[in-house]
Parts: structure tokens; sequence; C-alpha cells
């Protein structure tokens, strides 16, 4: 008796492990497969983007046809990657603008905010975009063509404090980084012409709504050259590019520049990365603000606008760098305190 139970014994042991085997082999085939439609869903859109603009020069984004650069390793790349070009500063301009309402981009590049801006304003809406690189404006002229915006005027000009002409340094790998600063990057120069926004919109009927100004620290001379208009429009917002570092090479304060402004009645806002929140900044807050930049030599962008009839999102905040992100900015804190995640954390207190 004892014989034959130990056969079988010996007989269930191999089918045991076999079963144990086939059992991990499925589990480890889930997993893998699971993964590889996570990594597919992830990248499966990235792939195809590129696959298209290696076959047409452009790809298609929602209902935006957008041409695309190829020598260009900044903003073409971002939106191959992505399928989107600064997110929060484009999830803020379909917050501001309504049908009917006028843009104005001025830096448009190859037109990104231009074209979301053209959809979104409509037939009754106006967008005026100004580019004054040529191969940029190309890329402009040809992205306004194909997708149809004929609401839109495109014009080869720089804004600036007065008519004239600038010399502007071209970025050749970077096509978003064309500056009237010089850097090593930017060895070469062209010769462009320049006119104020004050000047330009003399004799424009209508309100403006909405002003984008990313021109790699010359928006303190643009702000300069539009004294009349914002005081004028009082329903006007900005969107801006604000980099201490570089607004002090023109010549401009930054501090004063953003203090004239919250003296004109509008509101800082600080668009947090990646989260998009607005982050206010008071007067006493400006200064500690433009110090925390330099010191990390890098910018925020941040949307300026009238505070009558709108409560702010956040009185005193706590302000931090994050280095991975570029800027962030978030939470509030009740002592509006200030801290720079750099290789060597030190911490701020902002007066209320």
């Amino acid at each position: 008796m004892q014989g034959p139970e130990n056969t079988t014994c010996a007989e269930s042991r191999p089918r045991r492990l076999g079963r144990r085997w086939m059992t991990t082999t499925c589990g480890l085939i889930v997993v893998l497969a699971t993964t590889a439609v996570c990594l597919w869903v992830v990248y499966s859109g990235e792939i195809w983007r590129r696959v298209e603009f290696i076959r047409k020069g452009n790809v298609r984004i929602g209902e935006l046809t957008v041409c695309l650069d190829p020598k260009d390793e900044m903003i073409t790349q971002v939106i191959l990657d992505r399928g989107c070009y600064e997110p929060e500063s484009s999830a803020m301009i379909r917050e501001i603008l309504k049908p009917g309402d006028t843009f104005i981009d001025v830096g448009a590049n190859i037109g990104w905010f231009t074209l979301m801006a053209s959809r979104i304003v409509g037939r009754e809406g106006r967008v005026i975009a100004f580019e004054p690189a040529p191969e940029s404006f190309e890329y402009l002229r040809r992205n306004v063509e194909v997708n149809g915006c004929k609401n839109t005027i495109i014009e080869q000009k720089a804004l600036s404090n007065k008519r004239g002409k600038l010399e502007l340094r071209i970025h050749e790998t970077n096509k978003g980084g064309h500056s009237i600063l010089t850097s090593a990057e930017r060895p070469d120069s062209i010769e462009v012409d320049a006119i104020s926004l004050d000047e330009y919109l003399e004799g424009v009927e209508g309100n403006l709504t909405l002003v984008k100004i990313d021109t790699e620290g010359a928006e303190g001379i643009i702000l300069q050259g539009m004294q009349k208009t914002l005081r004028s429009q009082p329903r006007m917002a900005i969107i801006m590019e604000f980099q201490p570092t570089s607004i002090l090479r023109t010549g401009v304060n930054p501090t004063a520049m953003l203090c004239d402004l919250l003296g004109m009645g509008y509101e800082i806002q600080v668009i947090d990365v990646p989260s998009g929140d607005l982050v206010s900044v008071s007067q006493p807050q400006v200064s500690k603000l433009s110090e925390l930049l330099e010191a990390s030599q890098t910018h925020v962008n941040i949307l300026v606008r009238h505070s009558r009839g709108r409560k702010r999102e956040a009185r005193n905040a706590r302000l931090e760098i994050d280095t991975s992100w570029g800027c962030c900015w978030s939470g509030e804190s009740a002592n509006g305190g200030v801290s720079f995640a750099g290789v060597q954390p030190v911490s701020l207190r902002l007066g209320r």
C-alpha cells in the first residue's frame, strides 16, 4: 500500500511545479502586456506626430494643421513630443478669449497661439500677430494660410517703444530664442522694422481682450511703447514672459516695470507650472519675485489684468522654484515664505 501512494505523490510534484510555472508565466505575460499598452497610449501620439511630420512637414493637432521648422530644436520638438506648446499659457488663453474678442500675439514665431486664438475668436473676432524673424514669419504666414485664418493680420515687425530699426540676434537652433540681446548662441544679427503698439493701434477701433508677449527680454521696452493702450483698455489682459536678468540687460528695471502695472490698477499673477494655477503677487512681493528669478537665472509666465470686480485667487503665496520643470509657484502660505530649490536651497520671506 505504501508503494503506490509514494508513486502518486512523486508523480504529482512535477505537475504542481508545472502549474506554478504556468501561473507565473501567465502573470508575467499579463504584466508585460499591460505595460506595453500603457507605453503605447503614452507614446503613440508622439510616434504618429513624428511620422506625419516626416511625411508632410506638418502635424495635425485637434482642428489645427501646424507647419513646423525642421531646423528648430525647441518649439518643433516640444510640439512633436507633447502635441502642445506651453500648455499652461495655452489653457489660460482658451479661458480668457471668447468669440468676437481681439488678440495680439507679440513674438508669434510659427503661430501656435495665433492659430489657437483665431479659432476661438471666430469670424467676428480679430487676431494681430507680430513676428520680425524672416524664417519664423514664413512659417507663421504658411500656418495662417493653411488653417484659413481670415480673421488674422500678420506683421513682419518687432514691437518696441518707438518706430525705427532694431538689430535682432538670430538663434540658429532655438527659433524661439531670437532676441535683441547678444549671446554666444546668437552670433548673427539682422536689421528689422520696429513700431510701438500705441502707434500701430492709432485709428484702430474696438477693445483689446488679450495681448501675449514673449520676446526674450524686450518685454519692458514693449510695455513702454503701449502706455496709452494700457490706460485706455480696461478689459485688456496680458500674458507675458518675465525674466528679470534679460529685462535688466535692455535697460529696464523689472521690479519697477511690474510696480508701474500695479499702480495702474493691474494685478500680477504668476501662472504655475505644471498645474496652471494662478498665484497673485502683491506690490511688496514684487522685488522678492525678481530677486528669486535672478538668483535662479530663469523665468515665469505672468498674467496681468485689472483687479476691479474680481477676487484675487491668492494674496500671499509660498513661491517655489522646481528645477525639473523650470519655475513652479504653488500653494498658499500664511507668512508668505519663499524657497528656492536649487543646488543649495535658501528661504526668503515676503512682506505683506
